[in-house]
């Protein structure tokens, strides 16, 4: 009963070792230790691997369930503690080779269990499937402030069902209902279907902003409700008819998230709506220990469209100035390929950053979907940013550039939007990206120079 869970290799510390978990059957003992200044004795609780007859049986209930024999039962205390740790239990052994000196040591890696009961579920019977003849329409959206993605869209009768919602189901469906309001209701607790990748049953599930409160006990009680949505046919828009929160859940009793929206909105969006200024980005706090300034880069225009990413770029100010990271002083790579930039690609640095390069110092991209930015400069006083969109009509779309401050006095970090403009320093493009010296009736691109030198880019109008 072994499977290999991690493979640690790191050649920067001289060595390189694999380390194997295996799920094995353990056994209790204790060994006391004598502490040598106070001569007092210390007694602890370890376990080992059951040598022999290392082998697990189970018995099939009539109801499916699945029950290991001979493991024990484990009573808790009022504050959740086990009582008294089992003489046997089903654990975790790590076995670690190094690969360079052949010593091999194994011991037990703090994790077990001790009654297993494997139940049966009938949630994949709830999953929702597409009628027959109805027609999804991929050119919708689902976005909210967290961010968004595409999906696709279908009605049917009083029914609308939205394909794509999942991360880890891609090809899981949810659907809504009309009532009597002309809403269209969601449930909540759709199941969407099982991560084989991640052993994991997704459901969406809809709560309110206040999603949890205590029982009697000290408990956590989530509140979980169905997500209400208005409809305008004219615009092609779901919109969330109250606070709510839509979340790709790996539980229906409590929150185990993979993803949430936060009053999302569904809606149909073509090339021609991604056409407009980014929306800024946000400047969520400083990390003093890394001099790391973390961000939120906005996937999203001005406007709640979102944004092509791989259309997207950003540009650093440190201390005012445009920052341009030097490959010999980094090394970048692409978070999706993992193939690492080049000085032969980047002679000159890397000054407009995609939204895929990735840094351990300098470019952490987080799980929550921040990014942690930094350069190797001393006395940083202030740290900007600014996003960048390549539009379908060839004009480059900007947000504003945003910096954060330190304060030399106190050491805080505060995020201030620089959006003033310094009049007479504006150029104008036709939508071919031609300059234009005295642009006469039509639609141009007007760029504007910001105090900090920076630019602002903006579609006009001139009669």
């Amino acid at each position: 009963m072994s499977s290999t869970w991690w493979y640690y290799d790191d050649e920067e510390y001289g060595y390189d070792e694999t380390d194997t978990y295996v799920l094995t059957l353990m056994e209790k003992y204790t060994y006391t230790e004598v502490d040598e200044e106070t001569g007092e004795e210390s007694t602890y609780i370890d376990y080992a691997v059951v040598e022999d007859n290392n082998v697990i049986t189970y018995t099939i209930n009539e109801d499916g369930s699945i029950v290991l024999n001979g493991m024990p039962e484990v009573e808790y205390d009022e504050d959740g503690y086990i009582t008294e740790y089992p003489d046997l239990m089903l654990g975790v052994n790590i076995v670690t080779e190094d690969n360079l000196t052949g010593e091999v040591t194994e011991g037990w890696g703090g994790y077990g269990d001790w009654k297993e009961v494997f139940t049966p579920s009938n949630a994949l019977d709830g999953i929702i499937t597409l009628p027959e003849g109805i027609r999804m329409e991929s050119d919708w959206i689902i976005t909210s402030e967290e961010g968004g993605k595409f999906l696709s869209v279908g009605f049917d009768g009083n029914d609308v069902y939205v394909q794509g919602f999942s991360e880890l189901i891609p090809d899981g469906v949810i659907k809504g209902t009309l009532n009597e309001d002309g809403q269209y209701v969601f449930p909540s607790g759709q199941v969407l279907g099982y991560s084989e990748d991640y052993a994991l049953m997704i459901y969406m599930m809809g709560t309110s902003f206040d999603y949890y409160e205590y029982d009697e006990e000290g408990n956590v009680v989530y509140l979980f409700e169905d997500l209400v949505f208005n409809y305008d046919s004219r615009t092609s828009r779901l919109v969330s008819a109250k606070d709510q929160i839509m979340w790709e859940n790996a539980a229906e009793d409590r929150i185990y998230y993979w993803t949430y929206y936060t009053n999302p909105k569904f809606m149909v969006e073509t090339a021609d709506d991604m056409n407009a200024d980014p929306a800024d980005p946000i400047f969520n706090y400083y990390y003093d220990l890394y001099n790391e300034f973390n961000w939120t880069l906005p996937t999203t225009n001005v406007y709640g469209y979102l944004l092509d990413t791989n259309r997207m770029y950003y540009n650093v100010y440190i201390n005012g100035a445009l920052y341009t990271y030097y490959i010999d002083e980094c090394e970048i790579f692409d978070k999706n390929t993992y193939i690492y930039y080049t000085e032969e690609d980047y002679p000159d640095g890397v000054t407009d950053i995609p939204y895929d390069a990735f840094e351990y110092d300098y470019m952490y991209w987080y799980s929550d979907g921040s990014v942690g930015l930094s350069a190797p400069v001393e006395g940083i006083e202030s740290f900007g940013v600014q996003v960048f969109f390549q539009g379908y009509d060839n004009v480059l779309y900007a947000s504003n550039l945003v910096t954060a401050y330190v304060d030399p006095e106190t050491g805080d970090v505060s995020g201030i939007a620089d959006a003033v403009a310094q009049e007479g320093t504006s150029v104008y493009y036709n939508l071919a990206g031609v300059r234009v010296a005295n642009p006469q009736n039509g639609i141009y691109v007007k760029v504007t120079t910001l105090a900090d030198g920076s630019k602002k880019a903006e579609k006009v109008s001139v009669r």
